[in-house]
């Protein structure tokens, strides 16, 4: 029988990431079955070079009544077989139950009344890692999944205006290859002291790398503070990067430098090493995906006290 599948996960950016292997393993075990992501408007254009889903859909990130019955008669037109909730709240949640899919499987830990809705898919006791839990819902579909793959690719369109921004980067790099900083992430908690940025950002130029900054336009206060702190400040394109020019940068970077936030995640799918910091989050279960050995790790309030020369040693030499 050919599925029609139905998948969810409407955010964050580095959750979607991690979803895309489930993705990509249900596509290749059964290419004839069709494939559609329910994703959050805003997010949409992280999914412009996935090539691993037949549609994506769009849905606001805060729907009104009218939204839903507008979603509602959208999925139900397209008699979804199978309906996968892969985020475990209540807002995936209500997306799958508008679809009326008649199986419908989730990442097990559910959430906000998520368990209603759709049967939980138990990892095996070994799995730690997000990426693994959410590929045990493709192995209830599709049996074991023995290649991990991530399918991002940048579109020709990104990869081009990617270059265009890139062109100030480059005429200052000379020899140094191209490293991207994010100094952001999407809880407080998560963030690195700017001192410590700054005093990467310095020790990285000098082993030949030549940092640049990348980030949302939330990240724009920290980007001014961090340049008053620099004596070289770097070139900055903070909050001039859609997400899918943002995935072309991180495909034309050499490395990246940051914390526990999309970006970081964004260039382990593309193969970029990166050095992460890491602390109120572990990185077993949330980190650059088996790449154990590129995260300093500590735990609670000692994650701002990471030495700047212990991440930039995870930097591979130039």
């Amino acid at each position: 029988m050919s599925e029609r599948i139905l998948l969810v996960r409407l955010s964050a950016i580095g959750d979607i990431v991690h979803t895309m292997p489930t993705a990509v393993a249900i596509k290749k075990a059964q290419p004839e079955w069709r494939l559609d992501w329910v994703v959050q408007s805003n997010l949409r254009p992280l999914l412009e070079g996935f090539r691993f889903v037949d549609q994506v859909i769009e849905v606001p990130r805060r729907p009104r009544l009218g939204d839903l019955f507008g979603i509602r008669k959208e999925l139900r037109e397209r008699r979804y077989t199978v309906g996968l909730d892969m985020q475990g709240l209540f807002k995936s949640a209500r997306v799958l139950a508008l679809s009326g899919a008649k199986r419908r499987l989730g990442y097990y830990w559910q959430r906000e009344g998520a368990w209603l809705f759709s049967k939980a898919v138990k990892p095996a006791a070994d799995k730690t890692h997000v990426v693994d839990h959410y590929l045990a819902v493709a192995e209830a579909l599709v049996g074991p999944v023995h290649e991990v793959e991530f399918g991002l690719e940048p579109t020709e369109t990104a990869l081009a205006k990617a270059n265009e921004l890139l062109k100030p980067v480059r005429d200052r790099a000379e020899n140094r290859r191209l490293l991207a900083v994010n100094l952001g992430a999407g809880q407080p908690e998560k963030r690195w002291p700017i001192p410590s940025f700054a005093r990467a950002i310095s020790l990285a130029r000098n082993s030949g790398w030549e940092p640049f900054l990348i980030g949302g336009p939330m990240d724009a206060a920290a980007a001014e503070e961090l340049s008053g702190s620099c004596e070289a400040p770097p070139v900055s394109l903070v909050g001039k990067t859609s997400l899918d020019v943002l995935v072309g940068v991180l495909a034309l970077a050499d490395a990246h430098l940051g914390g526990d936030t999309g970006s970081t995640h964004i260039a382990v799918a593309l193969d970029k090493p990166v050095a992460c910091m890491m602390g109120p989050t572990r990185p077993e279960r949330s980190g650059p995906y088996r790449r154990p050995h590129q995260v300093v790790y500590k735990e609670g309030d000692a994650f701002r006290d990471i030495a700047p020369e212990e991440v930039v040693a995870l930097l591979p030499p130039v």
